[in-house]
């Protein structure tokens, strides 16, 4: 195995390159019909993720979705031969398959929205994708994966979107078995596929890479994304956790109860013997939408400034979540700096994140810690989304006595 060349191939690269494939990827998906490509990358960031790569000449790659992937390859001195582009419309693969791209050897697949609605029941979509590729898993995988798709667009049903993301996490493991990848997903570090066996405790992992600079234009604030590098050869406990805008890296033994931050400082190993956050977190049962404004249950709706202690409430008859209970309260989601204390005559919605405690010396207690600790800005570099759920929450550990 040789890895790219880190003098002459190791490409910071030049302007040209870089404006010919802005170009040339906004000619081919002008419209972007039907298309389940995700977002435009730099290719400067594209290179920065093929860099730590091992390939040889006789390796074959899988490319998902986003084409400027390809083109780096190609610079880099990978054949046409060698890679079949999974494309994301059918502009893109008429492309590739009509206009010198194949004639060169260069396969194409399409997935697009219209691909998918047509296999997406029991996810028969990914055995669509593996019958294309022949079933073979001996690939090196690169290029970024789609994290959801819409419902509500038209070659879907409505509602809200699915998330597949995990799914093409497993699919690509599938592919790159007996090889390598590096690929884009979303920093859901949190979720049970990220964590588990097909990822942080895959023993391939190398190194997962969380993008605090923004890798695409016009992504929503609340979407956070990483690069992962998965490689076969040299199999180990332990792998690197680091981020793109500087060179600070830790690393990590996948076989630890991690959490993973923004930052290092906000990175560490969990103490599973003390007690958390979590373990005092609770949630109402109704939104604002679903109270019935009659009854005797006074239920918090939302907290208000941080600079006072009040909060709003409305009556309901069925919603007694942590009525008869000392709490400190927070919103769901995160927005703002409000921690409050309520006492036992009230209940909680839906949209209020309940810590409930003994009595109200321990709530006094709780919040001040909270407050001291800013504890808001912790769960901030912690939260792999902006909802203050259960496991951010459990991963910030209770001082001994506190509780």
């Amino acid at each position: 195995m040789s890895s790219w060349d880190t003098v002459e191939n190791r490409i910071k690269i030049d302007t040209r390159f870089r404006l010919n494939v802005t170009d040339y990827i906004s000619k081919i998906y002008s419209t972007r019909k039907k298309s389940i490509l995700p977002w435009d990358i730099n290719t400067e960031d594209v290179f920065e993720m093929l860099q730590e790569l091992k390939w040889d000449s006789e390796q074959k790659f899988v490319v998902l979705f986003n084409f400027e992937f390809v083109m780096c390859l190609l610079k880099l001195g990978v054949s046409p031969l060698r890679i079949t582009y999974i494309a994301p419309s059918q502009e893109s693969f008429i492309e590739v398959r009509d206009m010198g791209w194949g004639e060169n050897g260069m396969k194409s697949i399409l997935f697009d929205l219209a691909i998918y609605k047509r296999y997406k029941q029991y996810k028969k979509w990914k055995k669509y994708l593996m019958k294309k590729l022949e079933n073979k898993t001996d690939y090196i995988v690169v290029g970024n994966i789609p994290f959801t798709i819409n419902k509500s667009d038209k070659y879907t049903e409505g509602g809200s979107p699915i998330k597949i993301g995990n799914d093409f996490v497993t699919l690509i493991n599938q592919l790159s078995k007996d090889g390598s990848a590096v690929y884009i997903l979303q920093a859901k570090f949190d979720t049970k596929t990220f964590k588990g066996e097909e990822l942080i405790k895959n023993p391939n992992l190398q190194k997962i890479v969380y993008h605090r600079k923004p890798i695409f234009d016009n992504i929503a604030w609340s979407i956070h994304t990483c690069h992962v590098l998965l490689e076969s050869e040299t199999p180990t406990n332990k792998f690197i956790y680091s981020f793109n805008d500087t060179s600070d890296e830790i690393k990590l033994n996948r076989m630890k109860p991690i959490c993973l931050g923004r930052t290092l400082d906000d990175t560490y190993y969990l103490d599973t013997s003390k007690k958390t956050l979590g373990n005092l977190w609770i949630l109402g049962k109704k939104y604002l939408n679903q109270l019935d404004h009659k009854g005797d249950n006074k239920v918090i709706t939302t907290l208000g400034s941080y600079k006072n202690d009040d909060f709003e409430w409305e009556l309901d008859s069925s919603e007694i979540t942590t009525k008869g209970q000392w709490k400190v309260i927070l919103p769901k989601n995160q927005s703002g700096w409000a921690i409050k204390i309520a006492g036992p005559e009230y209940s909680i919605s839906a949209s209020i994140v309940g810590l409930v405690v003994k009595d109200k010396q321990t709530a006094l207690n709780l919040k001040d810690w909270m407050v001291s600790e800013n504890i808001i800005n912790r769960l901030s570099k912690i939260r792999s989304s902006f909802v203050n759920s259960k496991t951010a929450f459990s991963k910030i550990e209770l001082p001994d006595g506190l509780i």
